[in-house]
Order: C-alpha cells, then structure tokens, then sequence
C-alpha cells in the first residue's frame, strides 16, 4: 500500500494539490476494507479501490492559481466482471 500512498502524493504534488497524508490515506483505504469485507466475492472476485483527491478551493477562472484545499475520498467496487474484459481479451489474442 505505500507504494499506492505515494504514487497519489506524487500525484498531488505534479497537478499542485495539497498533498494527502499517508497515514490518513491508509486509515481510509483499511476502512473501506474493513466495511466492505462481506462484500467481496471469492476469487476471481476482486474488491477495485480508488482513492480521488480533488481541489476544492473556489477559484474557477484561476487555473494559474494552487488550490490550497483538497477532498479526498476512497471509491470501491467489487464484483466478479473487473477483470473479466482483460481476460477475455488475453484468451482471445492467444487464439
């Protein structure tokens, strides 16, 4: 996961967004797990999460100017078809 966490700081840091701190970024991602446990399916099953940092500050029409606040969230999905087109796909192109 630090990896993770620190590819989305470099992230902030290139588009000259606040950048999230690591332990709060690990906290929301081990919540999400944590909450949605029950919901992942067996394997090939797979729980998808992506955490989205946006800039907040009002300053539409200012695109020169940082954004000095950010949101930042965790999305997750799971389900048995994320990596279904990705397979098929393989298996198909070994035809």
């Amino acid at each position: 996961m630090d990896r993770h966490i620190e590819r989305m700081r470099q992230s902030a840091r290139l588009l000259v967004l606040p950048e999230p701190d690591p332990v709060q970024l690990a906290e929301m991602v081990r919540n999400v797990v944590a909450r949605c446990r029950e919901a992942v399916p067996e394997a090939p099953g797979a729980l998808y999460l992506r955490p989205i940092l946006f800039g907040t500050t009002a300053n539409i029409g200012a695109a020169a100017t940082p954004t000095t606040e950010a949101s930042l969230l965790v999305l997750r999905k799971s389900g048995l078809g994320l990596f279904r087109r990705r397979d098929e796909a393989a298996a198909h192109s070994r035809r």
